[in-house]
């Protein structure tokens, strides 16, 4: 069986995801191989799935920018429904979204950022993972919030943004599966996946995680809210895709 990825190899989502598919694994005695479909910001991975045969041998871990941030920036390339052509299995885990600043930066906490950042409108840069991404969405709110204004400086990637000290992707990665995906399929997928959960707390808190178990009854909501959230901040601060 396969998990597809679409995110890089040592990302967060990509630590999580393997440590859930070792024990979905075990406790499913069927091996998982997790493939790493990189690509145009995850599209390229989220319509392996969309297109694969709902036979329950093809799974997905998608996370908040796949299936909320790309559909409302980039519109016309989007070949995929967010709410109807995936099938939530679980939730997997919470990445933290921290705000960081170089050391030399004469700052010590967020009331300090932003007047500093206040007084300094515009030359203040903040590193992201790429026009569109968590990173740059999250900043845009924290301006908007803050009435500060900064320069986005993208990297490839949230990894290699964290370098700049940047913020990291908000929300969860979870498991998804194609609709149409036989119904007992999916019952012991769910199963399975909240029985093995609670045993990754440890191993994905010592890789900065957190344990994120909410159950597929719950996901419809939560990407509503995630989708009409970042809906928002994509319209007010005009972004678009590039």
């Amino acid at each position: 069986m396969q998990i597809v990825l679409p995110l890089q190899v040592g990302s967060a989502s990509d630590i999580a995801v393997r440590v859930f598919a070792e024990r979905l694994g075990e406790g499913l005695k069927q091996p998982f191989v997790v493939e790493n479909v990189t690509g145009a910001a995850g599209l390229i991975g989220a319509e392996r799935l969309a297109k694969s045969r709902p036979d329950g041998y093809t799974l997905a871990a998608l996370n908040n920018s796949i299936l909320t941030i790309l559909p409302n920036i980039q519109r016309e390339r989007v070949k995929f429904n967010p709410f109807e052509d995936f099938v939530p299995i679980h939730g997997i885990a919470n990445i933290p979204t921290l705000l960081g600043v170089n050391e030399a930066l004469p700052v010590r906490n967020v009331r300090e950022l932003i007047e500093h950042a206040k007084a300094k409108p515009g030359e203040l840069n903040y590193a992201t993972g790429g026009p569109g991404s968590p990173q740059h969405l999250a900043g845009e709110m924290f301006m908007a919030m803050s009435g500060t204004r900064m320069t986005q400086v993208p990297y490839k990637g949230a990894t290699a943004a964290a370098a700049g000290r940047a913020t990291t992707i908000p929300r969860g990665s979870r498991s998804s599966r194609r609709k149409g995906t036989p119904a007992p399929v999916l019952s012991r997928l769910r199963t399975e996946a909240a029985k093995v959960l609670p045993g990754l707390k440890e191993r994905l808190e010592k890789s900065g995680l957190e344990l994120w178990a909410v159950p597929a009854s719950d996901l419809p909501n939560v990407i509503k809210e995630d989708h009409a959230r970042w809906q928002r901040v994509v319209r007010e601060a005009n972004i678009r895709a590039e």
